[in-house]
């Protein structure tokens, strides 16, 4: 089994979680390093080449999965197209984790989501995070 770390549409109460209906629920996490998280659009985009002043820890949740269910969430992320499935480090109430996450892929996308930042804060958290 795998994990996976969602900050948008897959978490629970977004339009994508039923593909993690039956999935392991592990709890609530946030990255261990910061990246900017737009939400100005009805997709977020996930995006680690922004100016520092951008970043944040993104908060979101963690899953456990199997190899099927991970290409089924490629599928649904259109991996490799728009978004590029690659490794963090997600911190947890029990330490740090290894997780897949889904990041912005394609240049223009990144560049007028960078023309356009919106993040929402959660500042009791300290992290960007996507409201459903």
């Amino acid at each position: 089994m795998g994990r996976v770390f969602v900050y948008g549409s897959l978490m629970r109460g977004g339009e994508g979680h039923y593909l993690l209906a039956r999935a392991r629920y592990l709890g609530e996490a946030r990255t261990c390093e910061p990246y900017f998280l737009h939400t100005g659009w009805r997709w977020p985009l996930l995006i680690d080449e922004a100016p520092d002043a951008l970043k944040a820890s993104i908060c979101g949740e963690l899953y456990g999965v199997s190899q099927t269910l991970l290409r089924q969430l490629d599928a649904f992320e259109d991996e490799g197209t728009l978004y590029a499935r690659r490794q963090i480090r997600v911190c947890t109430k029990m330490g740090e984790q290894a997780a897949w996450c889904w990041f912005a892929r394609d240049k223009r996308l990144i560049a007028a989501a960078l023309r356009t930042p919106r993040p929402a804060w959660a500042a009791d958290r300290r992290c960007q995070k996507f409201r459903v």
